[in-house]
Order: structure tokens, then C-alpha cells, then sequence
């Protein structure tokens, strides 16, 4: 998508290919643009937050978070971000968040179950962060989607240091990509 012509964090969406951040989740009953993710031991308040969809104690991860009916301690272990009687449960939402479970398709916001994984998966759209879930290597901004210590498939690759070229906030290890061309540790220009 050319440069200016993507939703900021908030804007209704109905693919991650309308956002800045390629992130378009349910916030209750429509979807929205988040924010850009964060990478591996950035602050953190839900699983969506983190590329890797893994938050704990308030730190990103790189742990999957839990689907509907999975173990948990904390909300913070599910990816509906609700565990009740130490079992994640369903959100209100109209379909399934990134990383939720699924049988098919259309239990997805995103249209894509993982054959893999039978995970919700981002969809069409940027590549991904480091940490991020992924299907095939073309996913992946840098690197390889390999399983992680889960069997889930992630982007392989270490976060960058300020000042080399970045895709997302997620590649960097400052969590912060801006400027044209896209450094890390500037400004991001779409995460107002």
C-alpha cells in the first residue's frame, strides 16, 4: 500500500492491509487498526500488543498465547485476554483475533486458519516482525518462519539496533521504525 494511505491506530478496518502497523483486530463488535506491535521484551498490557502475541508480566515474549479452552494463570496467557477458573473463554467478538483457534476460514477476522497450526493467522498484507506467527517463510520480513519452542511457526530473525533499515516497530529492538527511509529508533509517522 503506498505510503499515506494507510489507517492510524483506532480507524475501522476491514483488513490488516488498511493499517500502518498491518495489525486490524476486534475491539467488541468491529474491527480496528492497532498500534505497531512490540518486540521481544518491550512493555505490554495483552498478547495483541506483542508481535509474538505472547505477554507476560507485563513483558512481550516469545510464548503464543493460549486459545479458547487453553491452561492459564493470568489473562495475559490467552489471546481473547480472559481466563476464568484457570481456562482461557471466548470473547464478545464477531470472529477470532489473530492467534485464536479455529476449524476454518471463516471463524477468522483475517479469512485464514493456519493448516498448520488451526490458529487464526494475520492475513494478507506487510510482512512480518521477528517473533511474529507465520505460515510460509514469505511471511516473514527477514529470516524464516520456523517453529518455536511451541511447534508454532514464527519469523526467525534477532531484533535490529537503531539506526538500521525496518519494516515495522516490531523489527527493532527500541520498538520504535519512522523516518523515510524507515530507521530504527525514529519516529514512527502512522503510530500518533
Amino acid at each position: 500500500m503506498p505510503s499515506g494511505t494507510c489507517s492510524g491506530p483506532d480507524v475501522t478496518c476491514t483488513a490488516r492491509s488498511a493499517c500502518c502497523s498491518g495489525r486490524c483486530e476486534p475491539q467488541s463488535q468491529e474491527l480496528k487498526c492497532l498500534t505497531f506491535c512490540a518486540a521481544l521484551g518491550q512493555h505490554c498490557s495483552r498478547p495483541e500488543d506483542c508481535c509474538s502475541l505472547g505477554c507476560v508480566s507485563d513483558t512481550c515474549v516469545p510464548v503464543v498465547c493460549a486459545v479458547v479452552g487453553g491452561a492459564c494463570a493470568q489473562d495475559t496467557d490467552c489471546c481473547s485476554n480472559k481466563c476464568d477458573n484457570l481456562a482461557c473463554v471466548a470473547e464478545q467478538t464477531s470472529c477470532g483475533r489473530t492467534g485464536e483457534g479455529c476449524a476454518g476460514a471463516t471463524d477468522c477476522c483475517s479469512g485464514i486458519c493456519s493448516p498448520l497450526t488451526k490458529r487464526c493467522d494475520l492475513g494478507p498484507g506487510p510482512c512480518r516482525e521477528p517473533s511474529s506467527p507465520c505460515i510460509v517463510d514469505g511471511d516473514c520480513c527477514r529470516g524464516q518462519c520456523l517453529p518455536n519452542t511451541q511447534g508454532i511457526p514464527v519469523c526467525t530473525s534477532a531484533c535490529l539496533a537503531d539506526g538500521l533499515d525496518c519494516n515495522g516497530a516490531g523489527d527493532c529492538c527500541s520498538g520504535s521504525c519512522g523516518g523515510s527511509p524507515a530507521l530504527c529508533g525514529a519516529s514512527p509517522s502512522c503510530d500518533r
